[in-house]
């Protein structure tokens, strides 16, 4: 199943404003949807980013890259996934996945990918305006939500292959 292997799962429920003129899922509602289970990711720790940094310190998105697969129709079951791949010093990368649930097949479980969206985050001073090395405690609490010990390393390019 796509969704295996993501530390969160959410079912997710676009507003019926999110499809445009053609009956499918508009572009830019996608990406609020991929804003939406990241701020999930979060909340899954109990405090929001800005509670886990220090004063004068932001999360920025560096870079966003997002792979739109098939469509996605009004009244269909959205489920989506995120989590963290790895880390470098200064930033860190979100995996993310919207899937539909295929109903015309036999299979309860089928899935079929709608978007994928690999998000570059850093940590931001914002006295000193740009990234810093990303804080210990914010670090843990992201290692918490994966359940495994993250140590710093190269990270896959945003733009690589999916799988």
């Amino acid at each position: 199943m796509p969704l295996d292997g993501y530390a969160v799962v959410l079912d997710i429920t676009p507003d019926d404003s999110a499809y445009d003129e053609q009956g499918h899922i508009n572009n830019v509602e996608v990406l609020k949807l991929f804003e939406t289970l990241r701020r999930h990711y979060i909340f899954q720790t109990g405090k929001l980013r800005r509670q886990h940094l220090g004063e004068g310190l932001v999360v920025g998105v560096r870079e966003m890259v997002c792979s739109y697969v098939t469509e996605a129709y009004p009244g269909e079951a959205l489920v989506g996934g995120c989590r963290v791949v790895g880390r470098s010093e200064r930033s860190y990368l979100f995996d993310e996945i919207v899937v539909a649930a295929d109903t015309h097949r036999v299979a309860a479980d089928t899935h079929r990918v709608v978007a994928r969206a690999r998000v570059l985050e850093c940590v931001i001073d914002r006295e000193l305006g740009k990234s810093i090395s990303i804080p210990p405690a914010f670090w843990s609490m992201i290692e918490k939500v994966e359940g495994r010990a993250m140590l710093p390393g190269p990270l896959p390019f945003p733009r690589t292959d999916w799988d």
